[in-house]
């Protein structure tokens, strides 16, 4: 909680001198709260990078997940989320985290809420990061790290993980790097060989998801949020579908509701695949 403290003060341009509010004020803001800051801020015991900033002349707000699966040995409420990104435009929120949704009433939803194909990030053969053993254990931890960081007007973070490395000798690296209007997003498999992987990109429930050949049209209320541009390779846009990988997202627990997922296949290896965020 401190460290989501932190990242949220920091996010909404707020110091030490509101160590006091609550979560909801320092996220939401009051009035009279100051402008948030520009830049990069890591939080190394969290493992989250956050960059806040301007593409295309609107605000964003881009989160990088390279922490620990979860808390303390047994990680009970962890997902396995290692390299997840999180996206907000002009404070609308575009890539989403897709929530808990159940623990022991429904063991099927349980884990596909905490698996890798929930998250932004790449799975490899539809496997978790991350080893499930029980509805709140483990029998393998993902250990995700972050690998560079270059701040400034052509920013670039780049972190990776091992949960790949003893099933398929293969490591995920991401990086995350700014462009005039754009993000970039370069994802690799590292080791020597290539693999079958999907990488997702899940929707906020509020946004509607049209393809456009290689690229999807991400919009709200028939405008255009974001244009996401994906690599060359099979794509899917599911969302409220038959089972539970049709694109949905859980707002609070024992609730979920229809949201737009985007999922690219295709083969991986050291060559890396490219997709970029155009705002």
């Amino acid at each position: 909680a401190s460290v989501a403290s932190a990242a949220a003060a920091w996010v909404r341009g707020k110091g030490p001198a509101f160590a006091g509010e609550t979560l909801r004020n320092v996220i939401f803001g009051k009035a009279g709260t100051s402008p948030a800051p520009v830049g990069q801020r890591i939080f190394e015991s969290g493992g989250y990078s956050v960059f806040r900033g301007r593409a295309g002349g609107r605000d964003i707000l881009l989160v990088l997940d390279h922490g620990p699966l979860g808390y303390l040995s047994i990680a009970a409420h962890g997902h396995a989320d290692a390299l997840a990104i999180f996206l907000a435009v002009d404070g609308t929120p575009v890539l989403v985290d897709p929530g808990t949704f159940a623990y022991n009433a429904d063991s099927v939803a349980r884990d596909w809420f905490r698996g890798t194909r929930a998250h932004n990030t790449l799975s490899i053969d539809d496997a978790d990061q991350s080893i499930m053993a029980g509805a709140f254990n483990w029998s393998h931890k993902a250990t995700a790290r972050l690998d560079e960081r270059v701040d400034g007007p052509q920013w670039r973070l780049r972190a990776s993980h091992d949960g790949y490395v003893k099933r398929n000798g293969l490591r995920h690296e991401r990086t995350l790097a700014a462009g005039a209007d754009r993000i970039h997003i370069t994802d690799r498999l590292l080791g020597g060989g290539e693999a079958d992987a999907e990488v997702c990109f899940q929707l906020a429930p509020s946004l509607d998801a049209t393809r456009d050949g290689d690229a999807v049209i991400v919009s709200r209320g028939g405008d255009m949020v974001v244009r996401i541009v994906l690599a060359q390779g099979a794509i899917a846009i599911a969302r409220g579908d038959e089972g539970l990988a049709g694109g949905w997202v859980s707002p609070s627990f024992g609730i979920r509701v229809p949201a737009s997922r985007i999922a690219w296949r295709g083969r991986v290896g050291a060559g890396g695949v490219q997709f970029r965020i155009e705002v």
